[in-house]
C-alpha cells in the first residue's frame, strides 16, 4: 500500500529579502506622498497666478472704464462751455437782475452738464483794488476766521508788495528777504498776481482765510472797486458783516465806508464753472 504523503508548500523568503521588499514599499509611499505634496504646492500657485491675472484683468478693465467715463465727462464739459459762450450775449444782460449768477442746463449725449455764469464784476480785482478795499476786505474776513487783530494790515502790506515792482517793503509788508527769513522757497514776483494760488503763498497767509476769500476775488476784472449787484452774497457778508439789504431798484445799499468802491462792471469778463458726474471745470472767459 502505497501512502502518499502531503506537505504543505510555503513560499519562505530570507529574512533579508523581506526587508528589502519592506523599504521598498515604504519608499514608495514616500515617493507618492512626495509627489501629492509637490502637486498640491503647484495647483495653490497657480491658484495664485490664476487669481492675481484675474485681478489685474479686472483692474484694467476698470481703468478703461474709468478713463472712458472721463474722456466723456470733458467731451460733455467742453460742449457745454461752448455753448455757454454763445449764450454770454443774452446771458450777461440777465445777470444781476435775478441774482448774481444764471445757471443753464445742458444735455451733451447722455450726460447732463449744469453750467453756472458769473460776472468777475461782483468780485474784488487783487491786482486792481486799492489799498483801502483791500485793507478792509481783509480785516472783516480775518475777524471771521478768528485773526490776530494786525494780520489785515500785514496781508494787505504783503499783497502790495507782491504786487509793486521795487524790493522795499512795506512797514507790515514782506519782500525777497523776509521770505527767506521765513524759510519760504519763493519770493515775491513783484508784480500782478497771475493766479489766485500765489494769494496762498502770501507770507502770513492762513489756510482757513484763504478758503474764506478764493471764491470772492479775482484777477481779471481789472476793476478797482466792485460790481455789489453782482457781487457774490458771501462777499456782501463779509464787507457788510452779516446781512445786506436792496432798494427800491433792486440795487445794493452800501453802507458809507462801502460806498465809493461802488463800480459798475464792464461785463466783460465772466467766470463759467461747469459740472458732471461729479467733475468740475472752471473757466474765465472774456468778451469784448
Amino acid at each position: 500500500m502505497i501512502q502518499k504523503h502531503h506537505r504543505n508548500r510555503q513560499s519562505l523568503c530570507p529574512l533579508g529579502q523581506s526587508a528589502a521588499l519592506t523599504e521598498t514599499a515604504s519608499n514608495s509611499n514616500s515617493q507618492r506622498g512626495s509627489a501629492l505634496i509637490a502637486a498640491l504646492w503647484v495647483s495653490i500657485a497657480l491658484s495664485v497666478l490664476i487669481s492675481s491675472m484675474i485681478f489685474s484683468a479686472r483692474t484694467d478693465i476698470a481703468l478703461v472704464r474709468n478713463a472712458k467715463e472721463q474722456a466723456r465727462a470733458e467731451a460733455a464739459i467742453d460742449g457745454a462751455i461752448n455753448l455757454a459762450i454763445t449764450s454770454l450775449p443774452q446771458a450777461r444782460n440777465v445777470i444781476g437782475r435775478d441774482g448774481p449768477t444764471v445757471i443753464q442746463n445742458y444735455l451733451i449725449g447722455d450726460l447732463a452738464v449744469e453750467v453756472t455764469i458769473s460776472d468777475e464784476g461782483g468780485k474784488i480785482d487783487l491786482n486792481a483794488a486799492p489799498e483801502a478795499l483791500l485793507l478792509l476786505f481783509f480785516d472783516r474776513a480775518s475777524a471771521l476766521t478768528a485773526g490776530d487783530p494786525g494780520e489785515a494790515r500785514q496781508l494787505t502790506d504783503a499783497l502790495l508788495d507782491w504786487r509793486d515792482t521795487n524790493n522795499i517793503a512795506r512797514l507790515m509788508g514782506a519782500e525777497k528777504a523776509d521770505y527767506r527769513r521765513a524759510d519760504y522757497s519763493y519770493s515775491p514776483r513783484n508784480a500782478p498776481l497771475t493766479n489766485l494760488a500765489e494769494l496762498k503763498g502770501l507770507l502770513g497767509m492762513r489756510e482757513e482765510l484763504y478758503r474764506k476769500i478764493e471764491p470772492l476775488v479775482t484777477l481779471h476784472s481789472q476793476q478797482r472797486g466792485f460790481d455789489p449787484d453782482l457781487a457774490p452774497p458771501e462777499l456782501l457778508s463779509v464787507l457788510m458783516g452779516g446781512d445786506f439789504v436792496e432798494d427800491e431798484n433792486n440795487d445794493t445799499v452800501l453802507p458809507l465806508a462801502l460806498q465809493r468802491f461802488r463800480t459798475r462792471s464792464r461785463r466783460q469778463v465772466f467766470h463759467i464753472e461747469t459740472k458732471v458726474s461729479r467733475k468740475k471745470l472752471v473757466s474765465i472767459i472774456t468778451v469784448k
